[in-house]
């Protein structure tokens, strides 16, 4: 919250500001300059507060999506920002033409000049990010193709954030290794190798090689995810992985002896479905279909990435 009546009350200081100038220079008022941007920045930072508050009771309406911490969210709504940008940014051009006049020096046109630019570059970086978060709603609830049009334009542009076009390619990898595309998958994610987004990026890719007979690349995926600060948002899909590749070198009884020892409830969806799966290959029929029918293994059951996995064929 302090973050949005923060930036309302900025933009309202702006618009203040900039007729309060405007009257000392026409001489309609000695000192309106401060006194109208005291006054509209405290007004400002009153509908700041009213903003939010309205936004988070909208927001409820609205799919939750994970954040960059890995935890499930409702983001603000980019008009929070966007809104003041957009107030103020008229207000800087002026006080770059009056300022200049009042003072006779092209000072004030340059500082006020560069504000600008700045305010429509944070403008621009502030719509890729709400586009962004639109597309991530959109695949919450089931808009997959609008989803992937949005986020395959954000990954390309030249406009939008280092960090947007890093959360959009991995997206863009995470859907094509869950419809069981693991080529176009791994040329998704190859590259992200910052933060959190760089650790679920070699996991992913740990599972392409996995699905691809490359259990050495895929261990050495998986052991550079775990080895860093990120290893704990991880760990339910790097175990996965790491049972697909005991189940290749060392066959059905080792992976379920593995599998089994590292079950718990933060395990993934696949965990569980190859779990249940070598459960029932063991003739443990009754456990096996609990397992399965947990709705995580369910899910992966039901996607193309199943497919991919001769012990999970035909489940």
């Amino acid at each position: 919250m302090t973050g949005v009546v923060g930036i309302w009350a900025l933009a309202g200081a702006t618009a203040g500001t900039s007729l309060g100038v405007t009257l000392q220079l026409t001489g309609q008022h000695t000192t309106g300059a401060a006194s109208l941007g005291i006054g509209c920045l405290a007004g400002f930072a009153v509908l700041g507060a009213i903003a939010y508050k309205v936004e988070r009771g909208w927001a409820e309406g609205r799919p939750e999506v994970l954040d960059g911490r890995g935890r499930s969210s409702r983001p603000l709504h980019g008009a929070l920002y966007g809104l003041p940008l957009v107030l103020a940014l008229p207000a800087v051009l002026w006080l770059m033409v009056v300022g200049s006049v009042g003072t006779q020096s092209i000072i004030p046109a340059i500082t006020f000049g560069v504000a600008a630019l700045g305010m429509a570059w944070a403008g621009l970086r502030l719509w890729s990010t709400h586009r962004l978060t639109r597309a991530l709603e959109s695949l919450e609830l089931g808009h997959e193709e609008d989803a992937i049009s949005a986020l395959r334009v954000l990954q390309a542009s030249a406009l939008t954030s280092r960090k947007t076009r890093t959360v959009a390619k991995l997206n863009l990898g995470t859907l094509a290794l869950q419809h069981g595309r693991l080529d176009d998958a791994a040329s998704w994610l190859i590259g992200i190798d910052d933060g959190q987004a760089g650790a679920h990026a070699r996991v992913g890719l740990a599972l392409v090689r996995a699905l691809q007979g490359e259990s050495e690349q895929a261990r050495f995926l998986v052991a550079q995810a775990m080895s860093g600060r990120a290893a704990r948002a991880v760990q339910g899909q790097a175990d996965a992985v790491r049972i697909l590749i005991v189940l290749a070198e060392e066959g059905e009884p080792g992976a379920l002896e593995f599998g089994e020892r590292l079950l718990g409830q933060s395990s993934s969806g696949l965990h569980q479905a190859l779990v249940g799966a070598l459960r029932q290959r063991r003739g443990q029929q009754e456990s096996a279909h609990e397992l399965l029918m947990s709705p995580g293994a369910a899910a992966i059951l039901q996607s193309g990435l199943a497919a991919k996995i001769p012990l999970l064929q035909g489940l």
